[in-house]
């Protein structure tokens, strides 16, 4: 699969979880791509990644933790993302 194909995939499964689809979760998601990219991580390696996010927790700018949920391992949930 091509990369472009690849993050429309990921954007996509990002805005069924985040309800809609707008551009700071677009953004979110290509910072936790961009990220497991960089410490060359794949879905099966990233299981002791851990994300740190400081944002302001009102919207548009929350929507951003989404995507960055989406694209990595780290959730509020599993107690690997902090906001």
């Amino acid at each position: 699969m091509t990369e472009s194909k690849e993050i429309l995939l990921l954007i996509e499964n990002a805005a069924k979880l985040h309800g809609h689809l707008g551009p700071f979760l677009v953004i979110g998601v290509r910072m936790g791509d961009s990220a497991k990219r960089h410490l060359d991580l794949d879905d099966k390696s990233d299981r002791g990644l851990q994300a740190s996010i400081k944002t302001p927790l009102s919207t548009p700018f929350s929507c951003v933790i989404d995507g960055i949920q989406a694209t990595t391992s780290c959730t509020v949930g599993n107690q690997k993302l902090k906001i």
